[in-house]
C-alpha cells in the first residue's frame, strides 16, 4: 500500500492512470444499468450496518445515489435515518499536491472564495457545525460524510470549511466528536494489499485532525459512480468559484433520473426482502443489466 509519512494512503499516478483507463471504457456507453442500481444499494446497506444510529451526507454527486438508496432502505426497514445531499464540486487547491492532501492541509488562497456564502448554503441544508453538533447532542446521532477519494483535495477542502468555522465558534472538538468521514477508494489488488477497512485521518493545518475510514471499492463501481453521466445527476455542480451564488438545479434529465430511481427502489426492495442474503451475492437475485 502506498503511504505518505503519516501513514495515510494516497493515490499514485499509476492508480490515476488505471482509473482513467476505466473512465474511457465507461464513456463509451455513458448510462447506468440495473446492475449499477444493485451495487449502489449494496454499498448503502453496508454503510447502514457500519454506522448504526447515524445520519448520512453525500458530498457532491459521486456518493449521491448511495445516500439516495440509504433513504429508501430506511423507509423499507422502518428505521429513522436522516440523509443529506451537499452540493460540492472540485476543491480549494490550485495545484495538485504531491502525494496526499491529507497532511497539514490548508486551502490555496482561501480569500478568493465566498466562504461566507457557502456557509450560508450549508446552514440552509442543515450541514453547518451547529446542526451537526445538535444532532449528536440530542440523539447521539453522528453525521457520516461519504465521498469518493482520489487525491483527497475535495474532502480536505470541505473538512477545512467545517473545522475552521467550528474553531471560530469554539466548537471544534464538539464537531469532531459528532462526525464520521467514510471514503471509498479504487480497489486495485497489486497496489492495495489490505482488504476491508482501515482507519486514518485528515490533518488540517492548525485545526487538528478528522478521523477517516477508507473502504476499497471495486474499480468499475468506483468509476461508474464517480463519473456520473450528466443525465443521471441528482446533485448540482457547485465549485468554489461559484459560491457567490446559490447552486443551480442538478443537471439530470427528469425522465432518466426517475427511471433509474425506480431501479434503485426495486433493488432496495429485493435486498430488504432477503435480509440474510449476502450483499455481494444479491446480483444473482436480480435481473440485469438492461440499460436505463
Amino acid at each position: 500500500m502506498t503511504q505518505n509519512k503519516s501513514g495515510t494512503p494516497f493515490i499514485s499516478d499509476e492508480v490515476i492512470n488505471i482509473v482513467n483507463s476505466n473512465i474511457r471504457e465507461f464513456e463509451k456507453d455513458l448510462y447506468y444499468t440495473e446492475e449499477d442500481a444493485v451495487n449502489i444499494v449494496s454499498l448503502a446497506q453496508d454503510l447502514i450496518d457500519l454506522y448504526p444510529n447515524s445520519s448520512f451526507c453525500a458530498l457532491g454527486q459521486s456518493p449521491a445515489w448511495v445516500i439516495n438508496a440509504i433513504e429508501k432502505l430506511s423507509l423499507l426497514q422502518n428505521t429513522d435515518t436522516n440523509t443529506y445531499q451537499v452540493a460540492f464540486s472540485g476543491n480549494m487547491v490550485t495545484s495538485r499536491t504531491k502525494g496526499s492532501c491529507f497532511a497539514d492541509f490548508e486551502p490555496d488562497n482561501a480569500e478568493q472564495y465566498d466562504i461566507k456564502a457557502y456557509r450560508d448554503y450549508l446552514s440552509s441544508v442543515n450541514m453547518d457545525p451547529d446542526s451537526i453538533i445538535e444532532r449528536f447532542k440530542k440523539d447521539r446521532q453522528k453525521t457520516t460524510i461519504v465521498d469518493f477519494y482520489q487525491i483527497g483535495a475535495g474532502i480536505s477542502s470541505f473538512s477545512w470549511i467545517l473545522a475552521s468555522w467550528a474553531e471560530e465558534m469554539n466548537k471544534k472538538d464538539d464537531l469532531f466528536n459528532a462526525m464520521n468521514i467514510h471514503l471509498y477508494f479504487p480497489k486495485i489488488p497489486r497496489l492495495y494489499q489490505q482488504e476491508g477497512l482501515f482507519k486514518n485521518e485528515i490533518k488540517l493545518k492548525g485545526l487538528g485532525a478528522f478521523p477517516v475510514v477508507f473502504e476499497p471499492c471495486n474499480i468499475e463501481t468506483f468509476v461508474r459512480l464517480g463519473m456520473c453521466p450528466a443525465n443521471f445527476r441528482i446533485s448540482p455542480q457547485y465549485k468554489p468559484a461559484s459560491w457567490f451564488r446559490p447552486p443551480n438545479p442538478p443537471e439530470g434529465l427528469e425522465s432518466v433520473v426517475e427511471k433509474f430511481d425506480n431501479a434503485v427502489t426495486e433493488a432496495a426492495i429485493v435486498l430488504t426482502s432477503q435480509p440474510n442474503f449476502p450483499h455481494e451475492k444479491i446480483k444473482t437475485a436480480y435481473e440485469m443489466p438492461a440499460p436505463i
